[in-house]
């Protein structure tokens, strides 16, 4: 990590004796602040973009409420896989039975094994035009959920099964990495 040194110094300047002579008082401080280096295409910002585009979520979200310190990518560049790319297009997606459309909506948008119309939360924030290159499941997935966790792309028939053993939702402690799906 690099180092700054900013100096401040404080002099107090007073009359001293009859001929009006002055003595300097003088305070000298160091503050050592730490520079953050980022990689290549990314800046460090005391308060970094919470809401920026990535390649695995091409929609820009909520920001948080807080701030956060770290590094981000150059404006007009998305991160994808620790690094900062200016075309998500030649991105791999991120779990398996997915592909990079043309134009899709973002994946908490896509019709899921669970999808629950009733909530009317996901039908809002996924109004507008189609986002492109977007990963979406093959020709005979779907998505599993739309909940980070359980996100992946699943056979028709394994979401069938799952839903005829859990009726209208997984439990909370379901594990999507112990599905064994073709």
């Amino acid at each position: 990590m690099l180092f700054a040194t900013l100096v401040i110094a404080t002099a107090i300047l007073g009359p001293v004796g009859p001929s009006n002579a002055y003595k300097s008082n003088s305070t000298i401080y160091q503050l050592v602040m730490p520079i953050e280096t980022c990689p290549k295409d990314m800046e460090w910002k005391h308060c970094k973009d919470t809401g920026k585009p990535s390649c695995y979520k091409l929609r820009i979200t909520f920001r948080k409420l807080y701030c956060e310190p770290g590094c981000q990518c150059k404006n007009g560049l998305f991160l994808s896989r620790g690094k900062c790319v200016s075309d998500c297009s030649k991105e791999e997606c991120y779990g398996p039975n997915e592909v990079r459309s043309k134009c899709d909506v973002d994946r908490e948008c896509q019709p899921t094994c669970f999808s629950r119309k009733d909530l009317g939360f996901y039908s809002r924030s996924c109004a507008g035009p189609c986002i492109p290159f977007v990963c979406a499941c093959e020709k005979g997935y779907i998505r599993l959920h739309y909940y980070y966790r359980k996100d992946r792309c699943v056979s028709l028939a394994t979401c069938k099964k799952l839903k005829d053993q859990y009726g209208s939702s997984l439990p909370p402690e379901f594990n999507v990495s112990n599905l064994l799906d073709e």
